[in-house]
């Protein structure tokens, strides 16, 4: 490239970039002798400074860019000539539409294909169930069909009929006309329907009836059982009886009245005329209308025992009770004659056994003490008179009762 000046101006050889590449591409032309080249004439302007090396190394690779090179069928082939050296880099390569992809290097490994999982074979479909032909009824399954149709039909009406009824009578019918009470008891009809919280108006049926005699325990304490009973057509009968009482143990400032199952009645100032002082108990709680609690246990079902069969052999004229020696209890007949009965064993039949001794060999005007602690491995009491006063017979000895309907109540001997 030769760099001449003319009027001012620099002109460049642009052949010199074309011979250049015919030489890189022509083999021949390299192999021919230095002396048919042409040499550097003196001439020639001086050898190009760097800035414009670069500018001509700039101008190649532009014409390198837009020149396409022949193909030789295996790929694109790069330009020819000197390999760009500075400046801006070639432009990429763009391949036009419709032309395929040159294979890929043989140094790059295709990936191996991926296995296709095996599919799940279908399952066939169910063949549809084939219907059944209804049977043909004969004429007696016919009647037989007809005649449970009747009965269910009819228990269907007797069952909407019972419920209708049922419905009507808590509601509509059935109300509580009168109220009724029966028994002897020391309280009044009103007091006892009062204390039972029952009113007339009310529905038969649904009147709580247990409610109503565990209100009138607890609200009359003397009352001892209680029953409350429907009577139709709207009537409610309340059947009460009145509890025995035991005796009078004294707590407090005065005595606390007790029952024969250990219900504490009421709490006096003095002791009741006619009831039994009971001797020998202490109390560790006592609320009245509830059963009371002793220091001993032993002792409530001995009261209780001792109260019963004196009851039922209607001696009633007993005015104490003795149990500070759980085996030798006693009770006092009439404040004159004190029953000793040893042993709290056999007390119904001890009790009959004092009675008829009482009425048929003891005056009314005697004092002392009837020995029954042997009564029924003897057979017989012995009768020890009080000798500070009249004695109008000396000891006695008598059969025991006899009776077709004795009853007798065993309470086993406390451990020692």
């Amino acid at each position: 490239m030769a760099n001449q000046r003319r009027n001012g101006k620099k002109e460049y050889d642009f052949g010199y970039f074309e011979r250049m590449n015919q030489k890189e591409s022509n083999p021949a032309a390299k192999q021919t002798p230095p002396s048919s080249r042409n040499p550097r004439t003196p001439s020639q302007p001086p050898a190009m400074g760097s800035r414009q090396q670069r500018n001509a190394a700039a101008q190649r690779n532009r014409q390198a860019a837009t020149r396409q090179p022949p193909s030789d069928g295996n790929g694109p082939r790069m330009p020819a000539g000197n390999p760009p050296v500075r400046g801006r880099p070639p432009a990429p390569h763009r391949e036009e539409k419709g032309k395929k992809k040159p294979p890929q290097a043989a140094s790059r490994k295709a990936p191996p294909p991926r296995e296709k999982k095996p599919e799940k074979p279908k399952k066939p479909p169910k063949p549809p169930k084939p219907k059944k032909p209804k049977p043909s009824l004969t004429p007696e399954q016919v009647r037989k069909r007809r005649r449970r149709n009747r009965i269910i039909f009819t228990l269907c009406l007797i069952l909407a009929v019972v419920i209708a009824g049922v419905i009507l009578s808590l509601t509509v019918l059935f109300h509580v006309t009168e109220i009724m009470v029966t028994g002897e008891s020391r309280y009044t009809q009103e007091e006892i329907v009062q204390a039972s919280g029952l009113t007339p108006g009310g529905n038969l049926f649904t009147t709580n009836t247990d409610g109503a005699a565990g209100s009138i325990e607890e609200t009359l304490p003397y009352i001892g059982s209680v029953q409350v009973s429907r009577k139709l057509p709207g009537t409610l009968v309340i059947q009460v009886e009145d509890v025995v009482v035991a005796g009078a143990v004294q707590h407090g400032d005065g005595y606390l009245v007790l029952g024969a199952r250990g219900k504490a009645l009421e709490q006096v100032p003095y002791l009741p005329e006619g009831c039994p002082a009971i001797v020998g108990v202490k109390l560790s709680k006592a609320e009245i209308g509830k059963p009371v609690e002793y220091a001993d246990e032993e002792q409530t079902k001995l009261i209780e025992t001792m109260s019963l069969a004196a009851e039922e052999n209607e001696l009633d004229r007993i005015t104490q009770i003795d149990v500070t020696d759980p085996y030798n209890v006693k009770m006092v007949y009439d404040g004159r004659i004190t029953l000793q009965f040893g042993l709290p064993t056999d007390l119904d039949y001890k009790i009959r056994f004092a009675q008829s001794v009482i009425d048929s060999e003891i005056s009314s005007t005697d004092r002392g003490t009837l020995n029954l602690s042997l009564a029924r491995e003897l057979s017989k009491v012995y009768f020890l008179p009080d000798y500070t006063a009249p004695v109008s017979s000396a000891p006695v000895s008598s059969q025991p009762p006899t009776s077709s309907s004795q009853v007798s109540s065993t309470v086993s001997s406390p451990a020692a």
